[in-house]
């Protein structure tokens, strides 16, 4: 009786390891899951400071797009030029990282919508004077660098902010928990002229697709150079203790033949799946 117990409890827990796609179900079919995030960040090393992340992700099992509303408080001059600045901010932001879940990895996106203030998740206001650029103020004066620097550089920058990043320079809105960053030499999040981006920078995005994709993480692309990053906070994953199991049967009757087959068929069903997905 109790041999069948144990058998029945090592049996439904690797029925749980298989992929639901083979019972008809993927937990990230075609259908689009869109999740809202806003968040209250405290960054800072000496001074306090705080803001609001806001965004949407778009999960599919193609691709995983972050959706920034964005109301623009601009001039006649300045609004034709808002189709340019979306494009060099989004393919700063794109193709760089992915969701690694299950040994797949499913690419991120970043996409900008102008749209009107009801529905936007942040107001900006883009100008050409002379000024001060902040995550909702975008001055588009900067003399030395060209247009396309000044997008990806100065105000894909800010937009890092608007999707929880923090700071990578000493006196800026830094992170807190991981002083490692506070200088960093090659980040767009830094002072340097870079437009790398690292897993670190979406930790927001990490956290958000926990409830959709358990245990996924954020990572470089396979075909990027920017590999790993420095993460935030740890990614420990679960897993059940080979020590543990072999005393709970140990402590039971020896194993039969028919009983093996009964707990190794689906472990061998599973490290097929995972095979297959690698």
């Amino acid at each position: 009786m109790l041999r069948h117990l144990v058998l029945t409890i090592l049996f439904a827990s690797l029925l749980a390891g298989l992929p639901q796609s083979l019972f008809g179900e993927e937990l990230l079919s075609d259908a689009e899951h869109t999740i809202h995030v806003e968040r209250t960040i405290v960054a800072g090393q000496e001074a306090e400071r705080r803001w609001t992340a806001r965004f949407d992700i778009v999960a599919a099992s193609d691709e995983v797009v972050l959706v920034l509303y964005l109301f623009a408080n601009a001039d006649e001059e300045v609004v034709g030029l808002l189709s340019a600045i979306k494009h060099e901010i989004e393919d700063v932001w794109s193709g760089k990282l992915a969701v690694e879940d299950g040994g797949s990895q499913i690419p991120i996106r970043l996409e900008l919508v102008f749209t009107s203030v009801t529905q936007a998740h942040y107001t900006v206001r883009v100008f050409l004077e002379p000024g001060t650029t902040s995550v909702v103020d975008w001055c588009l004066y900067a003399p030395g660098l060209t247009f396309e620097e000044l997008c990806r550089q100065i105000v894909a920058h800010e937009v890092g902010h608007m999707l929880g990043a923090f700071d990578e320079y000493a006196s800026g809105a830094v992170d807190p928990e991981a002083p490692e960053t506070w200088r960093a030499t090659d980040s767009l999040m830094g002072v340097a002229d870079s437009e790398s981006v690292y897993p670190r920078h979406l930790w927001l995005v990490d956290e958000a697709l926990q409830e959709l994709l358990p245990g996924s993480y954020v990572v470089g692309t396979e075909d990027s150079e920017l590999g790993l990053g420095i993460l935030r906070g740890s990614r420990s994953q679960g897993m059940m203790d080979e020590d543990t199991l072999g005393g709970t049967a140990a402590s039971c009757m020896p194993l039969g033949l028919v009983d093996l087959l009964f707990v190794l068929l689906p472990a061998t069903l599973v490290r097929l799946w995972h095979g297959r997905r690698a």
